[in-house]
């Protein structure tokens, strides 16, 4: 005779899995949006370090996020770091081709260090 409660035992458990892996998931991104939150406050207030590492705990969960390549790009920028700007930028840019504030900043960013080629 088969034992019907060993489905039931199994989905359960997979729910459980399931609801566990979801809880994570949404933890991650509620930090993440903490942290954007966080760094653009710093930015907004001319607290660069303190933005770099919000972004760079951004970049922790995904290193490839545009966004927050961006933003520490831009702290770089603003903070007087060309190259590190730089840097940061150019991923940003790989990341996103079609966000438009890498290049601003890239083009910014080169004018600084006296590329004008690089910046145009």
């Amino acid at each position: 005779m088969k034992n019907s409660s060993l489905p039931i035992k199994y989905s359960s458990i997979l729910s459980i899995a399931l609801i566990c892996i979801l809880a994570f998931i949404i933890a991650g991104c509620s930090t993440s949006v903490a942290m954007y939150q966080r760094g653009e406050s710093y930015l907004n207030k001319g607290d660069y370090d303190s933005a770099i590492n919000s972004f760079k705990s951004v970049l922790e969960s995904n290193p490839n996020d545009p966004q927050a390549l961006s933003l520490i790009g831009i702290a770089y920028y603003k903070k007087g770091d060309y190259n590190e700007a730089i840097s940061h930028l150019d991923q940003a840019k790989e990341a996103d081709p079609l966000k438009v504030e890498p290049y601003i900043y890239l083009g910014m960013s080169y004018e600084k260090l006296g590329q004008y080629q690089n910046a145009m």
